[in-house]
């Protein structure tokens, strides 16, 4: 599955504390374009407490590590291990929150957006490729708190 680690968050009535945890993918959408025409479109729904689909099913691990910087961690469902595991491919990474907004992943400057509040964390993101164009937006909820 693709996830792309570029976004710019937005933090709504909650503080850079609440972000720090465990974070399960509860929904989803996707919209292909081409030319300002949909090619492509499909909405699904996660249960993070009873996962069954390794390609949807998703959990955010982030840890406060210093002043503005929180490691973050994508989990993927392991159907024969039975359990969560860091993703193929994708390297913990870091965030830098200044004022309640994500201002940069691994440093560099973060353009898509994010709104968080204490339970739900909604990440829509949107990919140019010449004409063509993908939308996606992912909705998750808080499954656990690590303090």
């Amino acid at each position: 599955m693709l996830f792309c680690v570029a976004f710019f968050l937005t933090l709504i009535g909650c503080s850079n504390n609440n972000v720090e945890g465990s974070w399960g993918l509860v929904h989803y959408e996707e919209k292909e374009t081409v030319d300002g025409i949909i090619t492509r479109e499909y909405k699904g729904d996660c249960n993070p407490f009873s996962p069954s689909d390794p390609d949807w099913d998703l959990k955010l691990s982030i840890i406060h590590t210093n002043d503005n910087d929180y490691l973050v961690t994508l989990l993927e469902w392991n159907k024969v291990k039975m359990s969560w595991c860091p993703m193929d491919g994708v390297k913990p990474f870091t965030w830098t929150i200044k004022k309640n907004r994500i201002v940069a992943v691994n440093g560099q400057p973060s353009p898509e957006e994010v709104s968080i509040n204490s339970n739900t964390f909604c990440l829509e993101e949107t990919r140019s490729f010449g004409k063509s164009e993908t939308s996606t937006k992912r909705v998750f909820r808080k499954i656990e708190s690590y303090k």
